[in-house]
């Protein structure tokens, strides 16, 4: 099941033209589906991340309690602790209109590279925002999965 979700993002072929060797696409479908809503790609990344970090001698939380600041979103292995996709026409109050680059962010840019050698990501073609969130978490879980072997 999972094995078909992974190769899913990898190849972006439709849900249809899954091998058959996966099983049927509609009961793959379904159990996407169903683990999106239950957040269960979600929870597993979240586990899997501290594996990750754990394997390469780094503290299991990517952040220092006693300097937290709200502009974490990578950590420095290249691993996106959240997801979050919201629509382009937010408006930003004037004080963060204002560019500056954050420290690290060859970090960022980085992971997002990663990102291309998983044609489902190159182009958002998702009708739902949960969809491509979803996706999004998938890709990391087969990154990290490749890290630890």
């Amino acid at each position: 099941m999972t094995n078909a979700m992974l190769y899913l993002t990898k190849t972006a072929c439709q849900w249809q033209m899954l091998l058959k060797e996966f099983g049927p696409w509609q009961t793959i479908y379904f159990y996407f589906r169903k683990w999106k809503l239950e957040r269960v790609f979600e929870e597993l990344m979240h586990h899997l991340r501290e594996s990750v970090r754990k394997a390469f001698g780094k503290a299991i939380s990517p952040i220092d309690f006693r300097t937290i600041r709200t502009s974490h979103h990578i950590d420095t292995l290249g691993i996106i602790p959240v997801v979050v996709i919201h629509t382009a026409n937010i408006l930003r109050p004037d004080a963060a209109k204002k560019f500056t680059v954050p420290s690290k962010r060859w970090i960022v840019d980085r992971t997002f590279s990663w990102f291309e050698s998983f044609r489902r990501l190159s182009k958002d073609n998702e009708v739902l925002p949960e969809t491509s969130q979803t996706m999004i978490y998938l890709t990391m879980i087969q990154m990290m999965l490749n890290r630890t072997k």
